[in-house]
Formats: C-alpha cells, structure tokens, sequence
C-alpha cells in the first residue's frame, strides 16, 4: 500500500484509486489535491534528475488513461516543457503579420488575410516587432483648432470642406461641431 504525507496525515492511494472509479471525474482531482499527489509531482518537475520516476508515481496512483494524462500535463506545465498558455498562434502568424504590416496592411486587413481574429494579439506582435503605429501621429485638438472649426461652419462652410481647410479629419470636425451644437 502506498500512502502519501500530507498536512501530518496519511490518505491511502489505494483507497483513493477505488474511490476514483465510484466518483464522477470532475471532483476526481479534489482527491488527487488532498493526497499531495500535486505537490509530488511539483517536487518531481522540480527535481534536477532526468529520471521517469514521474511516470512511475502517476501509473501507481491511477490506472485511468485520462487521468494519466492529465497528471502528466500538469507534471510537464510545472516542469515547463510545454507552455502554460493556450496561445494557437505560432511564430509563422507573427511572421506574415510583420510582412503584411510592413507591406502597408492595415490591422483589419490583416485579420482579415491571416485569418487571425484576435486584434489584442496582433498589436501585441506589432508592438513586439516595433511596427505599432497606430495613434502615434494623432495630433491634439487645441482651443484655437475648435475655434477655427466653428468659425468656419458659421460662415457656412459645409462639413465636408472644413477638412479640406483645415487638414483636420472628417470625424474630428464632426465631433467638435457636435459638441458646438451645430452639426
């Protein structure tokens, strides 16, 4: 009989493994918790020696393949040989997202040729590579610009020429001369 020492008490892994089977998998790993079955695989990664001793502890304790398998991805996350996250993007994505971005693709653009739906990562490969541009030549909207704008719509000037006077955006004249109250 094998037994594990946990907060000074001893739970017996062969009375755990039979009552594994009864009960259902979802509350399988409070049991694997309680009988310090995580802490010894965390010891385990932890260690320096290069041994299966991680496989012979995790086969001892259950004979269920999925919980096998289950065991042996924490085992591994710990160890860090796989990753923790559940990142699908490779380093071929941030490859042809730098490619497409140097080309002059626009972040919706790339989406949409990368298949990639996430704009959170792509600006994050971007900021990575140096190639975050957006927002970088917005230029602050000044009292005297504001003034200027409703100057120009009082003289009866059309919204679409006060861009064009300006230099200023469609949208910003649009906002400032909402907030005027006269658009």
């Amino acid at each position: 009989m094998e037994c594990c020492l946990t907060n000074s008490s001893f739970y017996n892994l062969n009375m755990l493994q039979t009552q594994t089977h009864v009960i259902s998998k979802h509350y399988r790993h409070t049991y694997f918790k309680k009988a310090g079955v995580y802490k010894k695989l965390k010891a385990l990664a932890k260690s320096s020696n290069a041994t299966n001793a991680h496989i012979q502890f995790i086969t001892s304790i259950t004979s269920d393949a999925e919980e096998q398998y289950q065991l042996l991805l924490f085992y591994h996350k710990v160890k860090g040989t796989i990753s923790k996250s559940k990142n699908k993007y490779t380093l071929e994505h941030e490859q042809k997202i730098v490619e497409l971005r140097k080309q002059g693709y626009t972040i919706n653009q790339i989406m949409q040729l990368t298949g990639i739906k996430s704009k959170k990562f792509i600006d994050k490969v971007l900021e990575k590579y140096g190639l975050k541009i957006r927002h970088i030549n917005r230029k602050k909207v000044t009292q005297l610009d504001k003034n200027t704008i409703i100057t120009l719509r009082q003289k009866g000037y059309t919204i679409p020429q006060i861009p064009q006077i300006t230099g200023r955006s469609y949208s910003t004249i649009h906002m400032v001369l909402k907030q005027a109250g006269l658009a």
